[in-house]
């Protein structure tokens, strides 16, 4: 979608310098909306990327504390073998 508005917005610029007033007008307005619209999507991936990350760091902090566990039942039992 980045794309896409990034082209549009290539296309506009050179046709606004030949256009009259009313048509500069218009074009201005549809630049502005499509950068409404290009930072809506992009906040809209940001907090898609956001919730992402925070998944991933508690499933890492969760995979540590379960090898930690697993780590202090091995002592436990190396221990109890030992004896």
């Amino acid at each position: 979608m980045a794309g896409f508005t990034a082209a549009g917005a290539l296309c506009i610029f050179p046709a606004a310098n030949s256009l009259s007033a009313d048509t500069q007008l218009s074009m201005k307005l549809i630049e502005i909306i499509l950068g409404i619209l290009e930072a809506g999507f992009s906040a809209y991936n940001l907090k898609g990327l956001i919730e992402a990350i925070c998944k991933k760091t508690m499933l890492q902090s969760k995979v540590e504390d379960i090898n930690t566990e697993l780590e202090m039942l091995e002592d436990k039992e190396s221990r109890g073998m030992r004896r």
